[in-house]
């Protein structure tokens, strides 16, 4: 999974589309590519909606606009479905994904999450969540740790596809 966001990003493509039932048809010879988008420099501007609801980070369902590090919150996502057998943020609306998220990290501040305030929207309101100290019961410590570091709100501090491959859950 990380493998196949880091040969994307080596081959100059993005995956938008990471559902994990095209994941788990796909083969090692055969890849989903129906949303791929060539990526180089500088970025284009593409749609906020880029992945699937489950999947979206915050910073995408608040309007920022594509960075790779998106690509990273989906797999992380689809790490923890693929490992738990549940959706970790099955949210039915923009809100309510919001509302998942921030019940499992906590919600954003300005120290977690910089952009917040340059977002759309009223975060002010937002109701107060304090961060669980682990991503899902079922999580092995090291998937766990793995999964806190692509699931950072501040997505220039969130692991690269690089260093994910490099955690030590993968050792």
């Amino acid at each position: 999974m990380t493998d196949g966001t880091f040969v994307s990003s080596v081959c100059d493509f993005t995956k938008t589309s990471s559902m994990v039932s095209n994941y788990l048809m796909m083969t090692k010879s055969r890849q989903d590519w129906g949303l791929a988008r060539t990526f180089g420099s500088p970025l284009r501007t593409f749609t906020h909606e880029v992945v699937t609801m489950w999947y979206r980070a915050p910073e995408v369902i608040l309007g920022a606009s594509y960075t790779p590090a998106i690509d990273l919150w989906s797999v992380a996502c689809i790490m923890v479905e693929l490992l738990t057998d549940e959706v970790l943020f099955s949210g039915s609306s923009e809100i309510s994904s919001l509302f998942r998220i921030f019940r499992v990290l906590g919600t954003p501040t300005e120290e977690t999450f910089p952009d917040l305030s340059q977002s759309e929207g009223n975060h002010s309101q937002f109701p107060q969540w304090k961060a669980a100290t682990h991503i899902h019961r079922d999580l092995t410590d090291s998937a766990n740790d793995l999964a806190q570091k692509m699931l950072l709100y501040d997505s220039s501090k969130r692991a690269t596809a690089s260093e994910a491959l490099e955690h030590s859950y993968f050792a």
